[in-house]
Order: structure tokens, then sequence, then C-alpha cells
């Protein structure tokens, strides 16, 4: 959550309130996301290389201003969350 928060820092920069509410949301998304992994597979090194892939695309990809694949990573995001969340529900109904 932290690191999602500290996204409002680009706010203060100049950038624009949609795309930092877009940033927050993403942040927030991604660390669920690799929060949840971590808890089901009680393994760090598959969350460390996601983090090193995703923000070498980030850095090697070119500047986008369309919204449109941002909504649909965030989607994708939860549902991957929501998915997690129900195997790890029914993994502690069968323990």
């Amino acid at each position: 959550m932290l690191f999602g928060v500290t996204h409002i820092l680009n706010a203060l920069s100049g950038q624009n309130a949609v795309d930092t509410t877009i940033q927050i949301v993403y942040s927030l998304a991604v660390g669920l996301s690799l929060a949840l992994l971590m808890v089901k597979n009680r393994n760090i090194v598959p969350l460390i290389l996601f983090h090193f892939v995703h923000n070498l695309i980030q850095f090697l990809g070119n500047e986008r201003t369309a919204i449109g694949p941002d909504l649909l990573s965030i989607a994708i995001l939860a549902v991957h969350c929501v998915w997690l969340g129900m195997s790890l529900r029914k993994g502690k109904a069968t323990a």
C-alpha cells in the first residue's frame, strides 16, 4: 500500500490527476497480486523476476498517451487478485 501511495508524489511534480490516479491503482494492484503470490507460493524469487521484467519493459517501452491499455492491465490484475484470493481460501478450507 505504501508503494502505491508514494505515487501521489508524482502529482506534486506536475503530473495530471488522471495519470497519477491510474499509477496509484496500478501500483496497488501489482502489489496486492505479488503479495498474494508470495503468500500462496512462499517463494520470493518469482516476484523478484516479475518485478525486474516489468520494470525493464516499462523502461524500454515507448511513451503512450492512450488510457485503454492501462485500464486493461488493471482489470487483468484485479481478476488475478480475486483468483489468488479464492485459491488461498480454498487452501485454508482443506487444511
